[in-house]
């Protein structure tokens, strides 16, 4: 059983009140006696002296089986002793009338009434008797200055009239009607800041009746202000500990909890009330539980504080404490429980797991990258390398060299040695970043390439605080790197031959052009012509018949010329050099439109053209373009009675497209795939003139631009081109670079 102050206190109140009911009984006793035996003073004394062993008795046995706190027994000690003195006042008084009948001289008296006068003066306290009424016949002792009171003063006084001034009259006057009734009555009287304990007895005549009251007190102001500190020490300890972050918990050696602050109440989601006096196995049930007690039960086995790191679980997440478990002891030295403080270390233990994690993934990282990273504190001259930087240098991170500069330079080659140091050097004097590429011999011979770059830090006032940097294996690289370069080397032998038999071929199709336009179009000029004669001379002696086939052999003859200028106007806008120059398209686009215009001048044509078309473009190559687009344009709204042409310009994704619609026959989208393709026709020869050459020669124009075309349509309303063009001299670059 766990002695606690507030049980030893009542403890001391219990004894009290045993201790003045044994005194007043002994005291009566002793008057039965002394009133039986008259003169013979032997017995009284003697009951006087049994009654005082009998008190210090008690107070050995308090001693023996308690742990009193020294001014709460010196308390019950002071008490005894004056309920002795009474005693033995109460038996003087006892032997009066004897003393009388045996004439015993005043003398005596008076001789009797000093010892007893100075036993009282020895004792820390008062002892006083009063009448029935209440009026004080006797005081005596310690303590009454304190007060500012004199016995003379008080004697011969009620005791209401005494303590009217301190506000104590009515209890002064209850406490006297219950002791003159009969009963023991103990009090505690506050006068002013200071404390009184004590009690009252009721003084009996020969019959038993009550004729007054004997009362004893002691100061224990002292001890109230100690008690009173004590409480407060205890209520600040229980604030503390209520209020602290961490779970704080004491047992006994029994394993059972006596208490459990408020951070264990919100774990364990339990009031303390619910917990005292049970061990933790029999609220929670879990395999964590049986390292807690066992920890436990090690620290009440060794009798030192023991420090774990203990694991539980709660809401389907694994909490980590940092427990400080020590053993608790009694007055005497002994163990009476153990205490235990936990810390709740789970963020802690989550992000070592996390940085140790961290750590695993950054040394594989540098093992796949071949890269390894080193630091130097300035300051402490402490230095680091990485697991994988000993590696490259072909050790093992346990058994590699210091990490320090020195030992990294023994394995640069001689040759590389120079040109690092001076990089270094200068980062470490100006404090700017170096990268160095240089060779290596690691541990076992091999030669490597490596990548090294570093850097310094400075604090405010710019002195060197940290260096740090990394070294990465870039043997592959520079392998690969020169295996790039010789094939480069090779690529561009190969374009140079290539372009060589590329201008020969373009040579050799300029011949080839020419010849065709020369052989071919002359026999058709020739046939043409005799046709043309034919038709003028024997025009008479020719059949309807013949003169359909001569004109149908003739309209051949002029479209095959068509189609040899077609081909070779294609031939030439795909070679040659582009003369770019800023071109105003919108003026160029109403010329072509009048020309249109004025081929046909029947026809009922609006033309839309948007002012301020621009673009920086070969003009050649650009209005043969436009001829193509706006004659399609124009042809295939042959059949409307008021064609609408419209030429502008339209944004697309931040760039400027021009834009072509019409409101002609359109045709299938299906087919627009094959729409820029040589000799490809949506449309039979009958219905619209043409070769199919046309928008294959547009295409072919925009695309040595580094534009491009598309075309949209529906069959019976119209059809819409956009095409793209430079509008500035970068951009013609950038499309010579993108066309080549």
């Amino acid at each position: 059983m766990t002695i606690t102050l507030e049980s030893l206190d009542r403890y001391a109140e219990i004894i009290s009140a045993a201790s003045a009911l044994f005194h007043f009984a002994a005291a009566y006793v002793a008057f039965r006696i002394g009133r039986r035996v008259g003169y013979k003073r032997l017995w009284l004394g003697a009951a006087g002296g049994l009654f005082l062993l009998a008190c210090y008795s008690i107070i050995e046995a308090i001693e023996l089986h308690t742990t009193v706190a020294p001014v709460r027994r010196e308390g019950i000690e002071t008490i005894l002793a004056l309920i002795g003195a009474a005693t033995l006042m109460v038996g003087l008084a006892a032997m009066e009338r004897p003393l009388r009948r045996t004439q015993a001289s005043q003398a005596q008296m008076r001789e009797h009434q000093a010892r007893l006068n100075l036993l009282i003066d020895q004792l820390p306290g008062q002892v006083w008797t009063t009448d029935a009424e209440g009026r004080m016949t006797f005081i005596r002792g310690r303590g009454l200055e304190k007060m500012r009171f004199r016995p003379e003063d008080l004697e011969g006084r009620v005791i209401t009239e005494i303590f009217a001034a301190s506000g104590l009259a009515d209890q002064a006057r209850a406490s006297h009607e219950q002791a003159i009734s009969g009963a023991t009555v103990p009090f505690l009287m506050r006068y002013g800041e200071l404390s009184w304990e004590g009690a009252l007895a009721p003084v009996l005549d020969e019959r038993g009746k009550p004729v007054g009251v004997v009362g004893v007190s002691i100061d224990v102001t002292e001890r109230e202000r100690a008690t009173a500190a004590a409480l407060v020490n205890e209520q600040r300890l229980n604030a503390i500990l209520d209020n602290a972050p961490a779970l704080v918990f004491i047992k006994d050696t029994d394993d059972r909890i006596v208490h459990f602050n408020r951070r264990c109440e919100e774990v364990y989601g339990l009031s303390r009330e619910a917990v005292l006096g049970k061990r933790i196995c029999e609220f929670v049930q879990a395999d964590f539980v049986d390292a807690f007690e066992r920890n436990d039960r090690e620290v009440l086995a060794q009798g030192k504080p023991m420090t774990f790191i203990e694991r539980a679980d709660r809401d389907g997440r694994t909490l980590w404490y940092l427990s400080i478990k020590f053993p608790m002891r009694g007055g005497d030295g002994r163990i009476e429980g153990v205490c235990g403080i936990a810390t709740d270390i789970t963020e802690r233990i989550e992000m070592e797991q996390e940085l140790r994690r961290g750590r695993g993934l950054l040394d594989e990282a540098q093992q796949m990258a071949r890269l390894g990273n080193w630091e130097w504190d300035v300051a402490t001259g402490r230095r680091y390398w990485s697991p994988e930087l000993y590696r490259l240098l072909g050790y093992e991170p346990e058994n590699g060299p210091p990490p320090t500069f020195e030992s990294y330079t023994e394995h640069v080659l001689e040759e590389d040695r120079d040109m690092l140091m001076r990089k270094a050097s200068r980062a470490h004097l100006h404090g700017r970043p170096y990268s160095v590429e240089h060779r290596m011999r690691r541990a076992d011979g091999k030669i490597l390439w490596v990548l090294g770059r570093g850097r310094l830090e400075r604090d405010e006032d710019g002195t060197p605080t940290r260096m740090y940097g990394f070294i990465q294996d870039i043997t592959e690289q520079r392998s690969a790197a020169e295996e790039i370069a010789a094939l480069n080397s090779r690529l561009e032998d190969r374009v140079r031959q290539r372009t060589m038999q590329l201008e020969d071929a373009l040579k050799q199709l300029g011949s080839f052009t020419y010849a065709v336009s020369h052989d071919l179009r002359q026999p058709l000029r020739a046939i043409a012509g005799r046709l043309a004669l034919l038709r003028e001379e024997e025009v008479a002696r020719l059949s309807p018949q013949a003169r359909e086939h001569v004109e149908r052999v003739q309209q051949a003859a002029h479209r095959m010329d068509a189609l040899i200028a077609d081909l070779l106007a294609l031939s030439r806008v795909s070679y040659g050099t582009l003369r770019r120059v800023p071109l105003d398209l919108t003026a160029m686009a109403r010329e072509i439109a009048s020309e249109l215009a004025a081929s046909e001048p029947e026809r009922n044509v609006e033309w839309e053209i948007e002012q301020g078309l621009e673009a920086v473009a070969d003009r050649g190559l650009v209005r043969i373009a436009l001829e193509n687009l706006l004659g399609n344009a124009f042809k295939f709204t042959r059949r409307c009675p008021t064609a609408h042409i419209r030429v502008g310009s339209e944004t697309e994704e931040g760039q400027e497209v021009f834009v072509i619609r019409d409101d002609g026959v359109g045709f299938d989208e299906a087919h627009a795939a094959h729409l820029f393709e040589p000799f490809h026709r949506l449309h039979e020869s009958h219905e619209f003139e043409g070769t199919g050459v046309g928008l294959a020669t547009v295409a072919r124009i925009v695309g040595r631009h580094g534009g491009w075309i598309r075309a949209s349509s529906k069959p019976g309303m119209g059809a819409t081109l956009r095409f793209t063009l430079p509008r500035s001299t970068d951009s013609e670059e950038n499309a010579a670079d993108a066309l080549a």
